[in-house]
């Protein structure tokens, strides 16, 4: 910024003393200058008028819309056993089919539904909420729209691909987060591999 205030310093006072290549420098500096200004004030004007929050309202609701479905659709299985079959498999856990216990949700949601765009998980949540009992009336599935069914499928393919390639869960999951392009913690081979 102090390199910008110089050029317009230069442009302001002693143009006639500049060379023709410095002037060309000294009115792109302006204008970025100028540009930086403009974003500044209209991000300040956003921030004063509360409107910053309109926005993200108004795209996180079109999100939504795309994603959520207006009312309950009827039950279908959305979440193949394989899946479930491989998660249990990489835990070393028994799988007995339907009888799942609760930490198989917590995971589901941590690696599922959590890679949809942000404020679905949340607004699945409302719109199903948890009985006295600590259970949901029905599945997060059924509230999906077109748009976020296709997004959970592409999602379990890809996790089951990853799965399947792996015989960790902690290495899976790793894998998982990195193609996901989340931070990840580096295994030792791979720290030994960079040096």
């Amino acid at each position: 910024m102090d390199v910008c205030k110089a050029y317009s310093a230069a442009i302001m006072g002693e143009t006639n003393r500049l060379t023709n290549k410095q002037r060309e420098i000294t009115e792109r500096v302006y204008a970025i200058m100028v540009a930086f200004a403009k974003v500044g004030l209209v991000a300040i004007i956003d921030e004063v008028t509360g409107y910053q929050d309109n926005r993200n309202r108004s795209e996180l609701q079109k999100i939504l819309e795309k994603y959520i479905s207006a009312e309950l659709m009827p039950w279908t299985k959305r979440f193949p056993d394989e899946f479930y079959k491989q998660m249990f498999r990489l835990k070393k856990w028994e799988y007995k089919g339907r009888a799942k216990s609760p930490l198989v949700g917590k995971l589901t949601n941590e690696f599922v539904y959590n890679y949809l765009p942000e404020g679905v998980l949340e607004e699945l949540r409302t719109k199903n909420p948890k009985n006295t009992s600590g259970h949901r009336r029905s599945r997060h599935h059924q509230y999906l729209a077109d748009t976020g069914a296709k997004h959970l499928d592409n999602l379990l393919q890809q996790e089951m691909a990853l799965m399947k390639a792996n015989d960790d869960w902690n290495e899976f999951a790793r894998l998982y987060k990195k193609s996901m392009g989340e931070p990840y913690q580096i295994s030792i081979e791979e720290t030994v591999e960079r040096e």
